[in-house]
């Protein structure tokens, strides 16, 4: 059973609104301009903010096609433009009977593409709120969330989680996350440039 329960997009190039749960092997296939490539970056640009820094550096090293702040963000004809993208996922594991859920909003500054910024940021561990990351200025406290307050550059980072959090269960589920990969096919037939004529 795959413990990725599900990933969340949105306001994210061709994707307004998007939810999928995986499955342990995904293979992604469609017409060109379909949308395969966004959500791969999607889950690229998902990936830097859990480590705590969205930044070109970041989002080549994942895969993601640097370009203009504007090429990132949903803009569709009729005026409706995302403000700022939305990524989420769950974990669930079943063993230990635990339910993670990490979500951030960022926004990336029309004057500058490398000015990314996290607007908001959490970690949830069975539904309660552990961790919150407020870049501007302070809220109520809340004894039982730890709000860290960093620059709007810079987010939590699972690095950080374990290191505030004394759970095991947490370094099994960054342990976990690890197996994970995405794989590109390069040869011209896999990528639909050739005829494949090789018989099954």
């Amino acid at each position: 059973m795959n413990p990725l329960k599900k990933i969340r997009i949105q306001g994210f190039k061709s994707i307004v609104d998007q939810e999928f749960e995986p499955g342990q092997v995904n293979i992604l296939i469609g017409a060109n301009g379909s949308g395969k490539t966004a959500l791969l970056e999607a889950i690229g640009l998902l990936s830097a903010a859990m480590n705590g820094r969205v930044d070109n550096n970041a989002l080549q090293g994942r895969g993601v096609r640097l370009g203009t702040p504007q090429l990132y963000k949903s803009a569709f004809k009729g005026g409706i433009e995302a403000q700022s993208i939305h990524l989420s996922f769950q974990w669930q594991d079943e063993q230990r009977n635990d339910k993670s859920e990490y979500s951030v909003t960022l926004e990336n500054s029309n004057q500058s593409p490398s000015a990314w910024s996290y607007q908001a940021e959490d970690f949830r561990l069975n539904d309660k709120l552990i961790m919150q990351h407020c870049p501007s200025e302070e809220n109520g406290r809340n004894n039982a969330t730890q709000k860290v307050h960093f620059g709007a550059r810079h987010g939590i980072g699972f690095e950080a989680i374990y290191r505030r959090i004394e759970n095991n269960r947490l370094q099994d589920f960054l342990e976990a996350l690890k197996s994970y990969a995405i794989y590109s096919p390069t040869t011209p037939a896999l990528r639909d440039l050739i005829t494949d004529i090789t018989p099954l």
